[in-house]
Parts: structure tokens; C-alpha cells; sequence
């Protein structure tokens, strides 16, 4: 069955079961994982749709690490719910990982920070845009709920500030590869 009835009322369970309302500052970051997590699918089929203008895969290690990305945004929606150390969090090589990505794109790109820019440019690029920005928000949601409190909560704060600089750092790439100019703000 599909539906439950049992957030009806505007209540939902944490991972102990407790009832709490569906504002809670837990359910805030659960639902910012979830959004996440769609938004990089959504970002995943623009990438996949943009192959034609991208040929040779000049993404494709980023693609991994997206589609990673949205594993371990479960596992962050589930510590976020309350659960003590869940199975595939992030681990410290993940974020590695993403500080490698990025530094990976610095040399195709060049600088990566030369000011800010108004969100656009290929449709792929701006889809990552609103990724970096909801994660972002996550991030803000997870120290609200006092994440850098818990035990391992540093290290999934830490994933989250890289995943949000690595989505940065990919708009640059894929405006860079689809020759598409940015507009300072």
C-alpha cells in the first residue's frame, strides 16, 4: 500500500518512533535530502539528454560520483531522522573524492572562483545551480537539527560542504565543455 494515513494530521515518526510534526527541524532536513536527491536525478537525465554535446563521456567520473552522491543522501536523510550511525554514510574518502573531482576540474577549467555568477547557462549547468543551492540549505537544516554535535555528525557535514563547492565546481565544467558563457552577478 502506497499511503498510510498516519501523517494526516500534519505528524510523522523519527526513527525511534517518536511522533513529531511534519516542521520539525529533523523532517526540514529529511526533506531537504529528499529534494536533493531529486534535483541531482533530474540533473543526471539533463546530462544524459546533453550526450550528443558532450561526446567522448568528458563527464563521466562526475556522473559516478553523483550517482554516489545520491546513496549517501539516504543514508544523511536517515541520520538526519534520527538514526545512529546508518549504514552508507559518508565515509572521509568521499569527500576526498569530490576535493579530488574538484581539483580535477580546475585543470580542464582553469580558476574556478572568479566571482559570482547568476545561475544559467547550459540547461544542465543551471539544473546543477539549483542542486548546489538546495544543498546548500541541507546543510543549514543539518546544524539546526545540531548535527556537528553527534557522534560522525562532522564528517557528513563536512561531505555536504564538499558536495555543494563539487556541484560548483561541475556548472564550471559543463558550461565550460558546452561553450557556454557566464554572466557575472
Amino acid at each position: 500500500m502506497l499511503y498510510t494515513r498516519t501523517g494526516d494530521e500534519g505528524y510523522t515518526s523519527l526513527a525511534d518512533g517518536t511522533r513529531v510534526p511534519k516542521t520539525h527541524v529533523r523532517i526540514e532536513a529529511v526533506g531537504s535530502a529528499d529534494e536533493l536527491n531529486a534535483h541531482l536525478g533530474l540533473l543526471l537525465a539533463a546530462l544524459h539528454a546533453s550526450a550528443d554535446e558532450l561526446p567522448g563521456m568528458p563527464l563521466a567520473a562526475e556522473v559516478t560520483l553523483l550517482h554516489r552522491a545520491q546513496h549517501l543522501l539516504f543514508a544523511l536523510g536517515a541520520a538526519c531522522a534520527g538514526v545512529t550511525a546508518p549504514a552508507g554514510a559518508p565515509r572521509p574518502d568521499d569527500t576526498a573524492d569530490l576535493e579530488h573531482a574538484i581539483d580535477a576540474i580546475a585543470t580542464v577549467t582553469g580558476r574556478l572562483f572568479t566571482g559570482f555568477v547568476l545561475p544559467g547557462g547550459h540547461a544542465a549547468a543551471a539544473q546543477c545551480h539549483v542542486c548546489r543551492a538546495v544543498c546548500r540549505r541541507m546543510e543549514r537544516d543539518m546544524l539546526r537539527c545540531g548535527m556537528q554535535e553527534w557522534d560522525g555528525g562532522e564528517g557528513m557535514l563536512a561531505y555536504v560542504n564538499r558536495l555543494s563547492d563539487f556541484l560548483y565546481a561541475l556548472v564550471k565544467k559543463i558550461n565550460f565543455l558546452t561553450d557556454n558563457e557566464e554572466i557575472r552577478a
